[in-house]
């Protein structure tokens, strides 16, 4: 499998993904979320995998998030990964499956 890094960096140097979210890959954190640092090193360690660069990962704060929409968050850490929310600490086949389907999907390129 052939991944174009040059559009994802591209993509999210703007700022906005194509769909006008803030990633495709995004963590919900807050500051008292015991398993948020868990959770990140987790999705790292997946995107590494995949060779995507770490930048594609969105952390939002949701103490913090002015504009960003945090309504279907009910616990931290939570992932969201082309539309696709995982709760709590995630299973790791899970996030593969869920950053596999956002590749396959075209959700990180333009």
């Amino acid at each position: 499998m052939t991944v174009r890094l040059d559009s994802i960096s591209r993509a999210f140097s703007e700022g906005r993904t194509v769909c006008n979210r803030l990633g495709c890959v995004i963590l919900y954190t807050g500051d008292n979320c015991a398993l948020c640092d868990t959770a990140l090193k987790v999705l790292h360690e997946i995107v590494a995998e995949f060779g995507l660069p770490l930048n594609i990962v969105a952390e939002v704060d949701i103490e913090t998030a002015n504009d960003c929409d945090i309504s279907g968050i009910v616990a931290l850490p939570t992932m969201s990964i082309c539309g696709k929310i995982i709760p709590g600490l995630p299973d790791i086949d899970d996030v593969r499956g869920a950053l596999m389907n956002a590749i396959l999907r075209g959700c990180l390129f333009r």
